[in-house]
């Protein structure tokens, strides 16, 4: 075994500051790690996370991985929420900015037809 080898369950920071977890020893090398809140998302439901989706910090604080503090979103909805500026610090707020994208996003399909 390489000096190098990390056990299934080891979790890594990144360079970005965003944890991962290792799941496997098998498989392409991308694929044997995964985002932290990712894991413990799909742990707390006990589903996988949608194709297309991905999971927010309510708070912001990426070392926050409560399951209070995270949400699952899809990737136009964060972009949404990012571009309107609808993130905030307080869980609470980011919450009712999540909901104010999904209506804008709705609205938004709504005018095109």
């Amino acid at each position: 075994m390489p000096q190098t080898y990390k056990p299934i369950g080891t979790i890594r920071e990144n360079t970005d500051g965003y944890f991962y977890i290792k799941v496997s020893d098998e498989g392409p090398r991308a694929n044997r790690w995964i985002p932290y809140q990712k894991y413990i998302w799909q742990n707390y439901y006990h589903k996988k996370l949608p194709k297309g989706m991905i999971i927010i910090f309510l708070d912001g604080n990426k070392c926050n991985v409560n399951i209070n503090n995270l949400a699952a979103v899809t990737r136009a909805e964060a972009m949404y929420i990012n571009h309107m500026g609808l993130h905030f610090d307080d869980t609470a707020l980011s919450k009712s900015g999540m909901l104010v994208a999904r209506v804008m996003m709705k609205a938004r399909e709504r005018s095109k037809r």
